[in-house]
């Protein structure tokens, strides 16, 4: 997973379409980064505002997509879109959108007040926005894909990232996390029942999106060199933590405080007592914090290597299900295959024995050939 810089989200904001697969990738990566919460709203909302009206609901859905999936990590997104929401409707209610974005607006509000991502008072004062009636513009019809595109794909399936891409149905299981028979079920279904996404007018560019899903899924060698890492970490560190155990309990007891503060008056008549009391005690101190901050590292190692797995497992489970599409198809096309064959065979069983049919000729002579014919 690519580390979080603020002129790499500008461009994947500047990138993101209306397609199911550019959103909920960056709204993956999004999650990925969730430390960086406030900065990633400021700048969603800058960008927000300099898009066109046609491109401020994909902003939203990327909003909506990123609010929902991680509710179970944290509610960093809550709060920090939370903040701003208000202003994104009333900026998008002086845009004047025509009735459909409208209903997809509203969608959007009855769903957040159905799951309870927001109060309702709240929502309710952000429907306030889109009270008034837009009049209908004229919808526009887009064009349909080209058919030689969808043969040839349904005639050669196969295992690339252009097909991982173009196939809509598993790319939404994967990236919410369950398979496609889940999903069906899932809250990604009722994404599509509620209107929440819509399809795209404008094809994104497959190079674009594999580039992106290409950054999202971390390689083997990056999870094995933070394996690997993990190895020398401070929770296997078994010499230390002795050191740590074997502390005096001057320094590791806590009740020993009262006992100190007893002994103080022998402290100050004995200096050299104090001194090898203070050394204890300054070395125990130095030692507690260097371990404290390789302990605070590995965890956060640990978090970071818990998201790659999680990304890489969705890739798995990705692949898995296209790999299980091709068995299924190739498995109807052997079926085919085998009753094709059969009614060959069954065919050429009915046709008659030619060695066994009487001789036509009876004796009389061949036919002449055309040579002969044109020689007289």
């Amino acid at each position: 997973m690519t580390a979080f810089a603020e002129d790499r989200l500008i461009k994947n904001l500047d990138e993101l379409t209306g397609s199911q697969q550019s959103i909920e990738t960056l709204s993956l990566w999004l999650i990925h980064h969730r430390r960086h919460s406030n900065v990633i709203v400021r700048i969603w909302f800058q960008e927000f505002r300099k898009a066109q009206p046609k491109k401020k609901l994909v902003f939203l859905y990327l909003a909506n997509d990123v609010i929902q999936n991680s509710k179970k990590k944290g509610n960093e997104f809550n709060q920090a879109f939370g903040e701003v929401l208000s202003r994104v409707f009333e900026n998008m209610q002086d845009e004047h959108m025509d009735s459909k974005t409208l209903k997809s607006i509203l969608r959007i509000l009855d769903v957040w007040q159905e799951r309870g991502v927001y109060d309702a008072d709240t929502i309710s004062s952000w429907k306030k926005y889109f009270k008034h009636p837009i009049p209908e513009r004229p919808p526009v019809v887009p064009s349909p894909p080209p058919k030689v595109r969808k043969e040839r794909h349904r005639k050669h399936p196969t295992l690339s990232l252009e097909n991982m891409v173009e196939d809509l149905g598993v790319a939404a299981a994967i990236m919410g996390g369950k398979s496609p028979s889940e999903s069906q079920n899932g809250p990604l279904k009722n994404h599509k029942d509620e209107e929440v996404l819509e399809p795209p007018e404008d094809s994104p560019s497959p190079e674009k999106l594999i580039e992106v899903l290409k950054k999202a899924i971390p390689s083997y060698d990056e999870m094995n060199a933070v394996m690997k890492g993990l190895e020398n970490s401070a929770t296997s560190d078994a010499a230390t933590r002795e050191r740590i155990a074997g502390l005096p309990a001057e320094v590791s007891d806590a009740s020993r405080i009262s006992t100190l503060q007893d002994d103080i008056d022998y402290l100050y008549a004995d200096q050299q007592q104090a001194k090898r009391l203070l050394e204890q005690v300054t070395n125990a101190m130095q030692l507690l914090t260097e371990y404290n901050a390789r302990l605070t590292a590995e965890m956060e190692t640990r978090k970071n290597l818990s998201s790659m797995l999680d990304s890489f497992l969705r890739s798995e489970r990705f692949k898995y299900a296209q790999c299980l599409k091709l068995y299924k198809e190739s498995q109807a096309k052997l079926v085919e295959m085998y009753s094709v064959k059969k009614e060959l065979t069954a065919h050429l069983q009915s046709l008659p024995d030619l060695s066994k049919l009487p001789q036509v000729t009876g004796g009389m002579k061949p036919l002449p050939s055309a040579v002969d014919l044109f020689s007289h």
